[in-house]
């Protein structure tokens, strides 16, 4: 996990609290946690030296201590180059955490998540159901621990596809009811020319208009479990990276010719490679994050009813972990309540 000074609340204590709080010892024992405060003078972070940091993180990164240049980060502190330095941050956390450790799972975690009660047992037993599936399918990238549906909506670039289902919606009933007509000659009057053009020219498009209206995250919600999620998957507050496709990752984001965010190129990337993305349904991690570090002017008072930008960054799905969760104390063995969660 990488950490910034942001311009008013600082969320990182919070996001680390709710990763660690309810791990069994042999979980935590498990992960091996950098943190990097990604400052060339750490100390400009109000919580570098905070007495609860060395208690927590099991290693503390700096530019310095990592025998990085600090002349060029702090090059790209001073420009507020901000994509630049998000990708430079991104690559030493990835070379760090395998270089450092022999994990078989990298997460690279941003400062501004709430975890799940149980998102270490949910995010592993996703891994495993992926590790299973995966077998002569081609390499996989990560397992996204976050998304936000707010790209997930009806996409313009799909508009062949609702108007083809569309004309389906409104050529069934006008087909079956002229089949009808001719094969029931009692029905002819029942079923005349001006009432089937008002069913299938008024009465059906008013009932697509309301599905379109009622949201594709309402109509047609993702099933739970573990799902591939290649296209309008946003954003990168929390991936897990199997070891072995972590070198050439770092090469990928080191050939990315302009300046993006993390996220974009990583799936630019992930594209170019044809490789498997993958989620977790429900996500285990929740967006807390209201202002951007990204953004140092200051807010307008109006801003704080908008829901652009970081506000915009949530998932909804996120709140029914504690339906699934109080369903699966109810009864059957952990087996069981895993098996369901997976989708098995």
């Amino acid at each position: 996990m990488a950490t910034v000074k942001r311009p008013s609340r600082q969320y990182v204590d919070v996001s680390l609290g709710s990763l660690l709080a309810d791990l069994t010892p042999d979980e935590r024992a498990s992960i091996y946690l950098n943190l990097l405060f990604a400052h060339t003078d750490p100390k400009a972070h109000p919580f570098s030296e905070a007495p609860w940091v060395p208690a927590v993180a099991d290693n503390v990164l700096t530019y310095e201590k990592a025998g990085y240049k600090l002349p060029t980060v702090r090059r790209l502190e001073k420009d507020k180059r901000i994509e630049e330095k998000s990708l430079f941050d991104y690559k030493f956390l990835l070379r760090s955490c395998y270089e450092l450790t022999d994990a078989p799972w990298i997460a690279i975690l941003e400062d501004d998540v709430l975890a799940q009660e149980g998102w270490y047992g949910r995010t592993m037993a996703g891994l495993q159901k992926i590790q299973r599936q995966k077998k002569g399918k081609g390499d996989w990238l990560y397992l996204r621990l976050f998304y936000t549906e707010k790209f997930m909506g009806w996409n313009s670039e799909e508009w062949p596809v609702y108007l083809f289902w569309s004309l389906v919606a409104v050529s069934v009933p006008a087909l079956g009811g002229l089949y009808l007509r001719g094969k029931i000659p009692s029905l002819r009057n029942t079923l005349s020319d001006p009432f089937l053009a008002v069913i299938c020219l008024v009465c059906v498009p008013a009932a697509i208009v309301l599905y379109f209206l009622a949201g594709r995250v309402s109509v047609q919600p993702l099933h739970s479990g573990v799902r591939p999620m290649n296209r309008y998957a946003c954003c990168s507050q929390g991936l897990v990276f199997p070891r072995e496709i972590v070198p050439r990752l770092i090469h990928g984001l080191g050939q990315t010719e302009q300046p993006r965010a993390v996220d974009s190129a990583i799936e630019a990337w992930a594209d170019r490679e044809g490789l498997q993305r993958w989620a977790l349904v429900p996500s285990v991690m929740q967006h807390i994050g209201g202002k951007t570090y990204k953004k140092t002017e200051k807010e307008n008072p109006r801003d704080k009813f908008e829901v652009s930008g970081a506000r915009g960054l949530w998932n909804f799905r996120f709140e029914l972990h504690e339906n699934l969760r109080r369903a699966w104390d109810g009864g059957g063995s952990d087996e069981r309540q895993t098996g369901e969660f997976m989708g098995t």
